[in-house]
């Protein structure tokens, strides 16, 4: 098993061909703005890199998720809540709490945004699953990524960002580049032999 350096640098040779891949689509016509999507995707295909060891109590994937991960969860939720703003107070509006709607709505979203905190992070260490179990699953990293998608294309469309949908789909298929990457280095990618049963035969 290779350490976490090991899997950050290969998680950045896979990040390159992506760029490759999106600098390509830009000149055959995609929209040039799908480019942020592969800055914003380098943290992806990082955070895709050292996921499947995540599930590890001492490594460094894991003890970055307790701290960081919360912080994001919550970050993106207000900023979502921020960016919708208008739609959150005429729901309080038309609620029976008491007070004026854009104070009471200011209290319900800060609420909101330190649960979300408190949940992530108290969940985290009791959702940790067995070491090389689910986490080395190509099937889990397209379903976080289906989520990464779906998640960055809503705060993209709250921000009336153009192309959020484009811009979704490049976080996540950055996110599943880097899990890739980290099986293939371990020698657990479906379908490719490792290093150790080829030295074996």
């Amino acid at each position: 098993m290779a350490d976490f350096e090991t899997h950050v640098q290969y998680g950045t040779v896979g990040h390159l061909f992506v760029s490759v891949g999106a600098v390509i689509a830009v000149g055959l016509g995609a929209a040039p703005t799908i480019l942020v999507g592969v800055v914003v995707g380098y943290l992806a295909t990082l955070a895709g890199a050292g996921f499947p060891d995540v599930d590890h109590p001492s490594s460094k994937p894991y003890l970055l998720a307790r701290v960081w991960l919360p912080r994001i969860i919550a970050s993106v939720v207000g900023i979502t809540l921020v960016a919708r703003r208008s739609l959150v107070i005429d729901l309080i509006a038309t609620s029976p709490l008491v007070g004026a709607p854009s104070f009471t709505a200011g209290a319900v979203c800060t609420a909101i945004i330190i649960g979300v905190y408190r949940a992530t992070r108290r969940g985290i260490p009791l959702l940790r699953p067995p070491h090389r179990t689910v986490t080395h699953n190509v099937g889990l990293a397209v379903g976080i990524a289906a989520f990464l998608t779906a998640t960055v294309t809503t705060i993209g469309l709250a921000l009336d960002a153009p192309t959020a949908y484009g811009n979704g789909v490049v976080v996540g298929s950055c996110f599943v580049t880097g899990v890739i990457t980290h099986l293939l280095v371990d020698g657990e990618l479906p379908g490719i032999p490792s290093r150790r049963t080829l030295n074996e035969d």
